[in-house]
């Protein structure tokens, strides 16, 4: 006979714990003379048997009543198919918290906030340390945290060689600009890049133009064109963000965005931007739509994971409608307009190659490229003109 101190040590477990498996009936004790517990070894082995039992997920009941009857096989399938999930979750909460301290990737993460959660996303980016531009260009190229400053240095040896930064073409630009009134006296271009729409809009308009971008180098690149042109007198650069513009409000007769909304998401940015414009003013917007209702598996899949926030043209209409904007016309971008865009996009890259080896960079743009090749009528990129 063994007393209730001895077996706890035996065991490793508390007084009180004993005291509780006697309670529910997993061991009796016998009093002695100076009624102190005592438990037989039987009693002590039959405890250790159950105990293991319970370490494969049974209760403590579960495990006592394998004793009064055969193991049920429908329970125990059970029990597995919980741990199962539980580890799961348990391996999916360290590759989370090992990625969060740089010990792989938190492209995943990212991705799925993005997807999930994108304003919060985009705090917890700024409270990390970083500034509106570095998370905005996480949350749409890197989208990884702990490779952020190569990636965007890889990438912008590829793109500062581009003129373009997405599919368009001067013709479409202008048959946009043919669409808004000849009275235009002020254009605001959001997200000018190295000036593909600014120059056109400059040459066959009357309008001053203000040409905002928040990479630096595209504007020293743009202004050096502007010089050439001699277009510096209705042409002013701006360093800005486009989603904490720095102008007072009802200023412009047009506010023009070729390829660029997607950042603030095309609702959002017509919701911030129409507050800048004169009543009567136009906005003018090139954005990636769905252009059918049974894309690709494939398709969808990229899209969901690189603009989740992708709809088709009656949606955006929808968006728009509800914003006070009313439709003047809208048009599908041509096949030339995005040969514009991939095809120096390609050379850039198959020219990086030897350089950058299998970088996150390329793997990423060539993904998008096979996309784009095999977009037939899946989707398009259209040009809206609307008037608030």
């Amino acid at each position: 006979m063994h007393q209730i101190s001895d077996v706890a040590k035996r065991l490793g477990v508390s007084r009180s714990t004993l005291l509780y498996y006697e309670k529910i009936g997993l061991i009796s004790a016998k009093r002695l003379d100076n009624n102190y517990r005592s438990y037989s070894e039987h009693d002590i082995e039959k405890l250790i048997f159950i105990l293991q039992l319970k370490n494969s997920g049974l209760s403590l009941q579960e495990s006592l009543d394998t004793f009064e009857q055969k193991l049920r096989p429908d329970l125990l399938q059970e029990k597995l198919d919980q741990l199962d999930e539980d580890i799961a979750k348990k391996q999916q909460a360290r590759e989370l918290l090992a990625a969060l301290i740089g010990q792989q990737s938190l492209r995943d993460f990212h991705i799925q906030s993005e997807t999930k959660s994108p304003r919060a996303h985009q705090e917890w980016l700024q409270s990390q340390g970083l500034n509106s531009k570095d998370s905005q260009r996480l949350r749409w190229l890197s989208k990884d945290i702990n490779q952020h400053e190569s990636y965007m240095s890889e990438f912008n040896d590829i793109f500062n060689s581009l003129e373009r930064w997405a599919p368009g073409s001067k013709n479409e630009t202008l048959a946009a600009l043919k669409l808004v009134s000849d009275n235009i006296k002020s254009i605001l271009e959001i997200g000018c890049g190295h000036g593909v729409a600014t120059l056109p809009l400059a040459q066959h308009s009357n309008a001053s133009i203000t040409a905002i971008d928040n990479e630096a180098s595209a504007l020293d690149y743009l202004a050096s064109k502007i010089a050439d042109k001699k277009q510096q007198d209705k042409i002013q650069l701006l360093n800005a963000d486009m989603s904490e513009l720095p102008f007072k409000e009802e200023r412009f007769d047009l506010i023009w965005s070729e390829g660029s909304a997607y950042i603030m998401g095309f609702e959002n940015a017509l919701r911030y931007w129409k507050g800048f414009l004169n009543p009567g003013a136009f906005i003018v917007i090139s954005e990636l739509i769905w252009s059918t209702d049974t894309a690709s598996d494939k398709a969808r899949e990229y899209w969901g994971c690189n603009y989740p926030d992708m709809q088709d043209r009656a949606s955006r209409l929808v968006q728009a409608d509800k914003l006070g904007l009313k439709l003047i016309d809208d048009f599908s971008l041509s096949d030339q307009a995005w040969d514009n865009y991939y095809k120096p996009l390609k050379a850039a890259i198959d020219k990086s190659r030897s350089k950058l080896g299998q970088s996150e960079v390329l793997n990423d743009i060539d993904d998008e490229i096979a996309i784009a090749e095999m977009r037939d009528s899946e989707f398009d990129y259209q040009f809206f003109i609307f008037q608030l």
